[in-house]
């Protein structure tokens, strides 16, 4: 696909292959070494498939024995340069275990002609395409098609932001200059609680301490690009004795200039006292708005910094879970909460993390809601404000109680106290979903990846919304989850229930194997690769997982669902009913609206069946709307 004159042009970028140069939309030509730039000419020339690594290698490094590393830091000087990284696959896509293609409308250069539409054309432009295809459902095209076109052709780097981001935020993790000894549970805690400082006026969309820390490496330009925001917060600490240095500017993204900068010092053990008049300060340059937290009755953000750090502690092992991982939060919530009993949100923590377990680690649900419960009734007794409570209290209305029309009150609730977090909005996507509001879920799935779009959970569930009118678009979704987060169990697992349903049986054991290691061989993965076994002609391999599964639930607590999707697909329908019967008494919300449910046509006639389906019903105000 190469052109006579070897100039292209794309996304107000333009490539003179005999001058063997990129320039931006400036006309200023960007930083490309030799190889860099042969890989970027072979891939635009090439751009109607994927190209192999060898083919790659073979061609630019002609005659010469180069390790995959050197295509993978071409590749990523690229992406640099076009100010994009990694995950972002807006020019360059990679297919995990083939290649890369390049993905972006190319055109001839020609003087005088602009460079190919913005995205935002581009966006409009395959939107009106895609209604023209006639598989798309009228009923549900709008939700889709705006995630379609926001996901898949997001706004570049170097443009202006728009209205809808001039007011986005991002708040770096601190960091110990190299004089000072580093200390990531202080840096990380600034920035936490100068997120909740600016977060509370309402005033500011403040990204979540969660995405900003994913980019601890990056300079503020670089993460303000990355995180889709026009403004970021950078500080950096300095230990002095007992005393404690804090530098903090705010950079204006598109043009890089720095809008304000201030120098405090401070005890050590008093440092996040200054949060408020840093929050002021950052607030004042932007003519907004901050409450100050002497209007909170709990915040628990450094007033005894040692419970506070366990707060902290117990936050980051959640975010990163495993079992061991889960272990340990519950042991550090556990200290905050006993050094400091009113630290409303260690408790309103250690109720989500009782979900966690639930659902990760296969802990008993019935205690585990009693307990869940039970740390949500303290958390708004010391601050009726917190909205990391309100998420926990939805979950369990819908978890244990299934009572979606709760629920959903308890997490508009907590989107009207914090309506710039993407926790609460996946947290009110989940409940609309399991009610059957898969469009009105929609809106805030995407609002949560708008919110926090480097989040792999929040990308996965981008795309699993995607795959039902566009599964191409969806699975660069979840490639570039796995190239981001390479253990990611959860992209695994639904990589490999598309697999299936294309009959791709073996890629779909494979990725299903990958999930069942890095899950801990948690029973819903199993339940999966068990079914994948059946339609694969390995019944054997689905009995020994079998065996595997009902072996753990007589020594503790699996899914029962799991087990009785397992028996199901093996044809045994009486212990298939007596698990999903177990599975109701122990409130697992996969069998909730169960004779809604099509997978168990098989059982429809059943009276055991039909007598259990009467009682699983999810309770709404508004009858589910499934398409």
């Amino acid at each position: 696909m190469s052109n006579a004159s070897g100039r292209y042009a794309f996304e107000g970028f333009r490539v003179d292959m005999h001058a063997r140069q990129v320039l931006d939309a400036a006309g200023q030509p960007l930083p490309l070494t030799a190889k860099a730039f042969d890989v970027l000419m072979h891939l635009i020339e090439h751009r109607d498939r994927v190209v192999g690594k060898d083919e790659l290698m073979a061609q630019v490094w002609s005659g010469r024995v180069v390790e995959e590393n050197n295509l993978n830091q071409a590749v990523s000087a690229l992406r640099r340069a076009f100010g994009t990284g990694v995950g972002d696959h807006r020019y360059i896509v990679t297919v995990p275990g083939h290649g890369y293609r390049f993905v972006a409308e190319v055109d001839d250069w020609i003087e005088g002609v602009p460079p190919s539409p913005t995205p935002e054309v581009a966006a409009a432009d395959a939107r009106t395409a895609t209604h023209r295809r006639g598989w798309i459902l009228a009923a549900v095209a709008a939700v889709p098609l705006l995630l379609a076109a926001l996901l898949f052709w997001p706004r570049p780097a170097h443009s202006p932001p728009t209205a809808a981001n001039t007011a986005a935020l991002a708040v770096l993790p601190f960091r110990a200059l190299p004089s000072g000894t580093s200390d990531e549970l202080l840096e990380l805690g600034m920035a936490e609680t100068l997120i909740a400082r600016l977060s509370q006026g309402g005033a500011l969309q403040v990204r979540s301490l969660d995405a900003s820390r994913r980019l601890r490496s990056q300079d503020p330009m670089e993460a303000g690009r990355q995180l889709r925001v026009a403004y970021v917060v950078a500080g950096s600490t300095q230990r002095q004795g007992g005393r404690m240095r804090v530098t903090v500017r705010l950079v204006h993204v598109p043009d890089g200039r720095t809008l304000w900068a201030g120098t405090f010092d401070e005890q050590r053990d008093r440092v996040f006292a200054l949060q408020d008049a840093i929050a002021e300060a950052v607030a004042g340059a932007l003519t907004v708005k901050v409450v100050r937290t002497a209007q909170r009755h709990s915040p628990c953000d450094g007033d005894n910094v040692e419970a506070y750090r366990a707060y902290l502690s117990g936050r980051y092992m959640m975010n990163r879970p495993t079992v061991e991982r889960l272990s340990e939060a519950e042991a550090a919530l556990g200290r905050a909460i006993e050094l400091d009993p009113t630290c409303a949100r260690a408790h309103a923590a250690r109720a989500q993390l009782r979900l966690q377990q639930i659902s990760l680690t296969e802990h008993d649900p019935v205690e585990q809601y009693r307990l869940a419960w039970a740390d949500v009734n303290r958390a708004l007794e010391l601050d009726p404000r917190l909205a990391d409570a309100y998420v926990a209290r939805g979950l369990i209305e819908v978890g244990h109680y299934w009572d979606a029309t709760q629920a959903e009150a308890s997490l508009a609730r907590a989107l009207e106290l914090d309506p710039g977090s993407a926790a609460v909005h996946a947290a009110y996507a989940d409940v609309l979903a399991t009610a059957g509001r898969d469009d009105e879920a929609a809106l805030h799935l995407w609002r949560a990846h708008e919110l926090d779009p480097l989040s792999p959970e929040a990308t996965l569930n981008a795309a699993a919304w995607l795959q039902r009118i566009d599964p191409v678009a969806a699975q660069a979704l979840v490639a570039r989850t796995l190239e981001a987060e390479p253990g990611f169990w959860s992209a695994h697992w639904y990589r490999a229930a598309w697999a299936r349903q294309q009959g791709r049986l073996a890629e779909a054991i494979a990725d299903l194997e990958v999930a069942a290691r890095n899950s801990g061989r948690n029973s819903r993965v199993l339940s999966s690769l068990a079914r994948t076994y059946v339609a694969a002609g390995q019944p054997e391999r689905a009995r020994e997982l079998l065996q595997e599964m009902k072996q753990r639930q007589r020594e503790g607590y699996v899914h029962p669902s799991a087990l009785a999707i397992t028996y199901y697909e093996l044809g045994d329908d009486a212990h298939a009913i007596d698990q999903l019967e177990l599975a109701y008494t122990q409130r697992d919300l996969r069998i909730a609206n169960l004779g809604d449910d099509p997978y168990w046509q098989r059982l429809h006639a059943n009276p055991r069946f039909q007598a259990l389906a009467q009682k699983a019903v999810l309770k709404s105000d508004r009858p589910a709307a499934r398409n």
